[in-house]
C-alpha cells in the first residue's frame, strides 16, 4: 500500500492505490506451539552488490571516447556494457581512465560522475572500508556543486555503513587514526561524527546551491515519489538526509536515548528559527532531535521566504513524525496530536497536501489507546481521501480508510477438550458471519506413519485431509464490530463422535479459494484427561474423566 513518500538518495519504489476488494485467500494451519502460512511465501532478495549500490545511474550521456592503456578508447556505454556482464574490474579500470581525462580537462561534471561510479565499482570489489577511503583521499572538483554531491555521497555512504555493519562496529574499541579515513578502525561514534561532519560541510554551503532543482543530479539522488515543489531541491535532499541520520535512535548514545523525557516539547513542536539558529550543529553533545528541529526550522523559513506553502507544511509534519517517534508516552503524543489537528484546521484545504496532513494526523489517532481511536482516525481520513482523491496524500488516506475497515479474524482451538465445550476462539472484526468445517482422520495411524517430529497434520497434509468430504460442517453469527477493533467469540465444535479433527473455519461458505481467508486448527473431542508427573527419571501418567 501507498506509505509516506521515501526520502532522497533511496532506490525508487513504484506506489500503487491501496485495492479495497476482498482479501487474497490465504490458509493457516495452527498447533498449540506455531502458525504456518501457505500456500505461498512472497520473499524479496536484494543483492550486497545493489545494497552497496547508493546511487542509481541516469541515462549515459552522449559518447565520450577517453583513451586507455593500449590506445584503446573507452565509453560509459562501455562502462554500462561490462558493469551488466559484472566485469567489474575492466569496468573500474575503465571509469579510471575517464575519470583522469576529466580531471585533465577540468570537466567537472564528467570528473563527479566518474568518482562516484568508482567508488561503488571498489565496493563491490574490495569492500566498503577502503572504497570509501578512496573517495575521500581522491580530489575533487572545486565547484560548490561538485563538492555538494561528493559530500553528500560520502556522508550517506557512511551513515548507510553504519547500519549494514552496526553490529560489527559496536564490538570496536575507540582508536584515534589522527584524522585518517579508516573504516575498520573507527568505532560507531567516530564514524557518525565523520558523517555529521560531511552532512555539515555540504548543508553550511545551501546558499549557494540549494535552490538548485536535482536535475543532473538525478543520477545520483532519486527524488522517489514526493512531488519536486515538495522536496525536489538539492537543499530538500540534503536537509531530510540528515534528518533521516540524526532520527535513527539506534545511533543515539544510551543517555541521549535516556534524556528525551527532558526536552521541551513544546518548544521543538513549535519551533524557533533564531533560536535554531544560533545552535551549534557542529557540537556532538546537543541532542539529536535539538538538530533535527534546527535543521527543519530554516528549511521551513526557507520555503516560506520562497512561497512555497506545501513544501512548509512537509517540513512541520516531518518534524511531527520524528517527535512522535521519539516521544512515546500518552500524553505527549496526546499534545503532538492535537498540535497537528490545529495545524490542519489553519491549513488552506484546496492544497493537495493537506491530505497528507490529514494521513499524519489519523495514523497518529489510530494510535491511540482510546476505545473510538480507529473510528476517530477513520474519519480524519475519509476528509483526506474525499478532498484530494487523486493526490499522495489522498491515496494514503484511501489506504487507512481501507485497512480499518478490512475483515480480518484468527482461530485458536483447545488442543482436547470434551463435547459440548467452548472449544474454539475467534478473534474478529469487520464481519458477520464464519463457516466451519470439520474433517475426522485416524491419529493414531497418522502418528505411526509420520517421518518427521509432527504428531499431528500439518499444512501439507491438512490440504491433502480437505479434499475429501468434511465429516460435520456448520456456521456462527459474529456480532458487529462497529468501533472496528478485534472482538472475541467463542464456539462449540458440532462434533459428537470422539475422535481427532482437523477443523477449517472459512469466510465463504463455499470455502471457495479467492477472496477468501481459511485457517486450520488440530482438535481432538475427547472426554479423557491426562494428568502426569515425574517419577524418578519416568513419568506417571493418569488417566481420568473430563466430566467427573
Amino acid at each position: 500500500p501507498p506509505g509516506p513518500p521515501h526520502p532522497a538518495l533511496q532506490p525508487h519504489q513504484g506506489r500503487t492505490p491501496a485495492q479495497t476488494g476482498p482479501p487474497p485467500k490465504t490458509l493457516h494451519h495452527a498447533t498449540s506451539r506455531q502458525l504456518v502460512h501457505f500456500p505461498a511465501l512472497v520473499v524479496v532478495v536484494i543483492s550486497a552488490a545493489a545494497l552497496q549500490a547508493l546511487t542509481t545511474q541516469g541515462p549515459p550521456p552522449e559518447a565520450t571516447p577517453v583513451p586507455i592503456a593500449g590506445g584503446e578508447a573507452v565509453t560509459w556505454n562501455e562502462v554500462d556494457r561490462l558493469i551488466s556482464e559484472q566485469k567489474f574490474e575492466a569496468a573500474s579500470d575503465a571509469v579510471e581512465a575517464i575519470r583522469e581525462r576529466a580531471r585533465g580537462q577540468g570537466d567537472a561534471a564528467e570528473w563527479t560522475r566518474a568518482l562516484v561510479e568508482e567508488t561503488k565499482l571498489r565496493m563491490a570489489l574490495h569492500g566498503y572500508e577502503t572504497a570509501v577511503r578512496f573517495l575521500r583521499a581522491e580530489p575533487w572538483p572545486e565547484d560548490a556543486l561538485s563538492q555538494a554531491v561528493l559530500e553528500l555521497y560520502y556522508a550517506n555512504s557512511l551513515a548507510t555503513y553504519a547500519r549494514v555493519y552496526s553490529w560489527e562496529i559496536r564490538r570496536r574499541d575507540r582508536v584515534e587514526t589522527e584524522g585518517e579515513v579508516d573504516l575498520k578502525k573507527w568505532d560507531l561514534e567516530q564514524i557518525l561524527e565523520e558523517a555529521d561532519r560531511a552532512f555539515l560541510e555540504v548543508w553550511s554551503a545551501r546558499e549557494e546551491w540549494g535552490s538548485e532543482s536535482l536535475g543532473e543530479l538525478s543520477r545520483y539522488i532519486h527524488q522517489n515519489n514526493y512531488p519536486p515543489r515538495i522536496r525536489g531541491t538539492l537543499r530538500d535532499a540534503v536537509t531530510y538526509l540528515w534528518v533521516e541520520l540524526l532520527a535513527n535512535s539506534s545511533f543515539w548514545s544510551p543517555s541521549e536515548s535516556n534524556e528525551v523525557f527532558q526536552l521541551d516539547l513544546p518548544a521543538l513542536i513549535n519551533g524557533d528559527l533564531k533560536t535554531s539558529a544560533e545552535l551549534d550543529l557542529a557540537d556532538s553533545t546537543i541532542h539529536p532531535l535539538l538538530k533535527i528541529d534546527a535543521l527543519l526550522d530554516d528549511l521551513e523559513g526557507w520555503h516560506n521566504a520562497n512561497g512555497g506553502v506545501e513544501a512548509a507544511l512537509e517540513t512541520r509534519l516531518e518534524r511531527l513524525r520524528r517527535l512522535h517517534a521519539a516521544f512515546d508516552t500518552e500524553d505527549d503524543r496526546l499534545t503532538i496530536r492535537q498540535y497537528l489537528e490545529e495545524l490542519q484546521e489553519s491549513f488552506d484545504s484546496s492544497l493537495e497536501w493537506w491530505s497528507t496532513g490529514q494521513s499524519t494526523l489519523a495514523e497518529f489517532i489510530r494510535l491511540e489507546a482510546d476505545p473510538d481511536a480507529l473510528v476517530r482516525a477513520r474519519a480524519a481520513a475519509l476528509a483526506g481521501r474525499d478532498r484530494h482523491p487523486g493526490s499522495i496524500g489522498g491515496q494514503r488516506c484511501n489506504h487507512i480508510v481501507a485497512s480499518i475497515e478490512a475483515p480480518s479474524y484468527s482461530l485458536a482451538a483447545m488442543a482436547v477438550d470434551g463435547a459440548g465445550r467452548r472449544s474454539l476462539q475467534v478473534t474478529h472484526r469487520n464481519f458477520t458471519e464464519l463457516h466451519f468445517r470439520a474433517w475426522r482422520y485416524d491419529l493414531r495411524r497418522f502418528v505411526e506413519s509420520s517421518e518427521d517430529y509432527n504428531i499431528q497434520p500439518g499444512h501439507r497434509e491438512a490440504e491433502e485431509i480437505m479434499a475429501c468430504l468434511p465429516d460435520a460442517e456448520w456456521s456462527i453469527d459474529i456480532p458487529p464490530t462497529p468501533d472496528y477493533r478485534s472482538h472475541i467469540t467463542y464456539d462449540v465444535p458440532q462434533l459428537e463422535e470422539p475422535g481427532a479433527y482437523l477443523v477449517v473455519a472459512s469466510m465463504r461458505a463455499d470455502f471457495a479459494n479467492r477472496g477468501n481467508q481459511m485457517v486450520a486448527e488440530n482438535f481432538i473431542l475427547s472426554d479423557l484427561v491426562l494428568v502426569r508427573r515425574h517419577v524418578g527419571s519416568g513419568y506417571e501418567v493418569t488417566v481420568r474423566s473430563g466430566a467427573s
